[in-house]
């Protein structure tokens, strides 16, 4: 039979064709591809214009094109006229084909598989941005229904202990029952603030001489987006003197002449990005504020109290913003540009207490921080670049082939979608196209309609092209000026493990647990050579800290450090606190800062704590001694005052209310400068 019907012309083979390739294509766009559904009308429609178009050039009429323009196009559109006639004739078979389908899809008890756990670890400032960005990618990648993925984002950025978990199988210690305490879940991908960290911590993977059955295998892949550090100015607290400097000698001069103090940072053993910017940070303060580097180093840790992150001086500020206070006088701080631009717009910061998004609608200008504490940025060419590498992690035991595929899919689609993400800028520290408005709402301090850079790249900038030499040497610059500013200390941590610190607080955690998480955080900030030992006391625990190779000190193995402060029992009755500090004294001597964790005593098992007091100071005048209480009782205790009033200030630090890492933050700065209490 002729594939063209006579009485109209219809060629049946010509639309039967078609109908079937625009049935396939169209499936296929739907179902392969996964697209979003107006890309899908748009490839769909696109697929009926070209292979009408196909079809139709092997039917045109024979002869001159020209002279058969009308002929030629009234065929294309009998053709998909035709193919229309096809699909809708089909459509009652197609249904109880899916139908069926659906049966034996439904019997044989078919569904999603079930998705990849993607752990993703950070620094606590870009938790909040790159957990947006995983809620983009699952969306994504879900188009079928099916979730591929669960993509947790936690923060991690200190980078001592960041290097421990890799070697250790992400193990905290391992306690005496013999079970492991984690870090958390082992991550799949960290994405630190630098490519220094990274190549930092792979160089002291390959130096280990740990269990090679609990080693990671780090693989440093590119930028995934990047943040330049900037100074943070109260909008009142600064009047410019002209022009915008282009190195940071210049603002500081400027910032000085304006009356504002030494710009602050968090702690450079804490913070990468602190650590990274040190350098520039200390010869800028040394020369704009006339200071030796012990000096430098003490004003730029947050004016001596210590904070450990962008994000906890910028959650600082927002929750004094939220209490009606007042912003600190002439105070300027160092952070990442977006840390700064989710605090102006009143997003979410990090993960802490008063980091959580103001929850405003977008366009309301009460969305954004009362104007007196709205901050805002100015650059300099000399502070570094945050070049944020993708570095996929792989645990002995854990590799297949699922999460290597779902790692490198996450890393392919954060190349393209990360920047504009939250507030991060592209690779080569562009403002994205199209980005959201986090960074073009920043704007210059008296001059709103100023634009920020478009484009910024510090010379200190390491990003995704960087060599593993100069990575290796702004980490080994970064350690050495800290290490030369910062003072070594020689600590003891001494835990009272009298039956009361067994006792729950108003939260429920017991007074011991706080005293450990506090214990756990303040050897995060510490530095590699500083001296610490770990000891308790009690009725039936008496102070021991001779030294034994096997304690972590001298510096040693802090992992050991934390294996003791992790086997902490409650066990015993109170000994009297100017005793337990006595028999510490004896054994130590002085100058040693002593750091004493308890929840308080009664009056009545410290009969005479004045006058033991008293011949304390006169035997060891240089020790010195930090109360730190876990609560319920705080530095107003009549039995504390007494110590502190013979011991000299900053004898006690109220943990009771802090969280545990800000009291941590407070008995370092007590220790360090004699600030904190």
């Amino acid at each position: 039979m002729s594939p063209v019907r006579p009485k109209d012309g219809r060629n049946y083979h010509a639309e039967l064709a078609l109908a079937t390739l625009q049935s396939v294509l169209g499936v296929y766009a739907a179902l392969i591809l996964r697209l979003p559904w107006w890309k899908g009308l748009l490839f769909i429609g696109g697929a009926i214009a070209l292979t009408a178009l196909f079809i139709a050039l092997f039917t045109r009429p024979p002869g001159d094109p020209t002279d058969h323009a009308r002929d030629y196009l009234k065929t294309l559109v009998r053709l998909q006229i035709g193919a229309v006639k096809w699909l809708v004739a089909g459509l009652p078979g197609a249904a109880v084909v899916l139908m069926a389908f659906g049966v034996v899809w439904i019997a044989s008890d078919h569904s999603c598989a079930a998705p990849v756990d993607l752990r993703i670890l950070t620094a606590e400032e870009n938790v909040p941005a790159l957990t947006e960005a995983a809620a983009h990618y699952v969306a994504d990648r879900s188009g079928d229904g099916c979730r591929n993925a669960i993509v947790t984002v936690s923060a991690g950025s200190a980078t001592q202990d960041i290097e421990s978990g890799f070697t250790r199988g992400w193990k905290i210690s391992r306690s005496d029952s013999g079970s492991a305490t984690y870090f958390g879940p082992r991550p799949d991908v960290w994405i630190p603030d630098t490519t220094a960290a990274a190549v930092e911590a792979q160089t002291y993977l390959g130096n280990s001489s740990g269990d090679q059955n609990d080693e990671a295998e780090l693989e440093i892949g590119g930028s995934v987006g990047t943040s330049p550090m900037v100074i943070a100015v109260f909008g009142n607290a600064y009047s410019p003197p002209g022009a915008h400097p282009g190195s940071l000698d210049s603002l500081y001069a400027g910032l000085k002449a304006g009356g504002v103090d030494v710009p602050t940072r968090p702690s450079a053993k804490t913070s990468e990005a602190a650590l990274v910017s040190t350098p520039v940070l200390s010869t800028a303060t040394q020369h704009g504020y006339g200071v030796s580097a012990p000096q430098a180093e003490k004003v730029m840790s947050s004016g001596g109290s210590v904070a450990g992150d962008a994000a906890a001086i910028l959650c600082r500020f927002r929750a004094q913003d939220i209490a009606h206070g007042k912003p600190p006088a002439h105070t300027a701080v160092v952070v990442p540009e977006i840390a700064l631009a989710r605090y102006d717009n009143n997003l979410a910061i990090g993960t802490g207490p008063g980091c959580e998004s103001g929850r405003r609608v977008p366009g309301d200008p009460a969305r954004f921080p009362a104007p007196a504490w709205r901050m805002y940025p100015y650059y300099a060419g000399d502070l570094p670049v945050l070049d944020h590498p993708f570095v996929h992690v792989r645990w002995p035991g854990e590799v297949n082939e699922p999460r290597d595929h779902l790692v490198e899919d996450f890393r392919s689609w954060l190349a393209v979608r990360s920047p504009g993400v939250g507030g991060f800028r592209t690779p080569d520290g562009r403002i994205p196209d199209g980005s959201a408005g986090e960074l073009r709402e920043l704007s210059g301090l008296y001059d709103p309609g100023q634009a920020i850079p478009s484009t910024i790249g510090g010379k200190g900038a390491l990003n995704a092209g960087a060599d593993r030499a100069k990575a290796a040497a702004q980490w080994a610059e970064a350690n050495n000026v800290y290490r030369a500013g910062r003072p070594s200390v020689s600590l003891k941590l001494l835990f009272d493990i009298s039956g009361s610190m067994a006792t729950p607080l108003g939260d429920g955690e017991p007074r011991l647990y706080r005293a450990q998480e506090i214990a756990r955080s303040l050897l995060q900030s510490v530095r590699d050579d500083d001296k610490i030992q770990v000891s308790e006391f009690s009725t039936r625990a008496r102070v021991s800290l001779d030294p034994r190779a096997d304690d972590g000190y001298p510096p040693g193995d802090r992992g050991v450090l934390r294996d003791r402060i992790q086997n902490e029992r409650a066990n015993g009755s109170d000994q009297p606190l100017a005793a337990a500090i006595s028999d510490t004294a004896k054994q130590v001597g002085d100058p040693d800062d002593l750091v004493v964790l308890t929840d308080g005593q009664l009056a009545s098992t410290n009969a005479g704590t004045t006058a033991s007091a008293a011949a304390l100071r006169k035997a060891y005048p240089d020790l010195r001694v930090h109360i730190v209480l876990t609560g319920p009782k705080t530095c107003g205790d009549a039995l504390i005052k007494q110590i502190a009033g013979v011991l000299g200030p900053h004898t006690c630090v109220d943990g009771s209310i802090k969280p545990p890492d800000d009291t941590a933050d407070a008995v370092l700065a007590a220790v360090l400068w004699g600030d904190g209490a």
